[in-house]
């Protein structure tokens, strides 16, 4: 099954579900900063672009979650004599799914979570001997933690930091986003 339709079907299917065992559903979206591809570059990275990422969750009474989340990681770039010659271009997507823990203080709510990141990075190489193709997957740890606010009823504020391994190199990210839960 490919990554988008095993999403959308997990996100069609978890009202239906949640509404039969009592359970709470959200949906939402995140946008923040590029995440720097290093794991492929073994090289410090700019990244020129900002990331997003949608995700949706089954809540477990008022301290757990299960979540899914489709991440753009954005474009990393780099350039000069230090690799490749004259540089690179990176290109990243994942989907992750974790296990969420939640502790609820009035309308804040804090939140931790872990779980498994299926990564794929692809991209160039700008060399002497001419443009090379690259292209890289795997399956690594991705945990984070961070906070949201109830806004109105149902609407949530997130802003949220996640520490991703790709490829045996670490990458932050930190993104702010919004959630609506029913």
């Amino acid at each position: 099954m490919s990554r988008r339709a095993f999403v959308t079907a997990a996100l069609f299917c978890a009202p239906i579900l949640c509404e039969a065992a009592d359970l709470s559903t959200y949906v939402g979206g995140a946008i923040g900063q590029g995440v720097e591809i290093e794991a492929v570059t073994g090289v410090g990275a700019q990244s020129s672009d900002s990331s997003f990422k949608l995700f949706g969750g089954i809540g477990i009474g008022e301290n757990f979650a299960a979540e899914i989340a489709y991440h753009d990681f954005g474009t990393t770039t780099c350039c000069g004599p230090s690799y490749a010659d004259f540089g690179f271009e990176r290109n990243g997507d994942a989907l992750s799914a974790s296990a969420v823990a939640l502790w609820p203080i009035n309308r804040f709510r804090l939140f931790a979570k872990a779980g498994a990141l299926w990564w794929d990075v692809d991209g160039h190489d700008l060399t002497v001997a001419g443009p090379q193709s690259y292209s890289n997957d795997g399956v690594d740890l991705v945990v984070g933690a961070g906070g949201d606010i109830a806004v109105v009823n149902g609407l949530r504020i997130r802003l949220e930091w996640e520490h991703l391994k790709i490829d045996d190199a670490d990458a932050d990210s930190v993104s702010i986003g919004v959630l609506w839960q029913f």
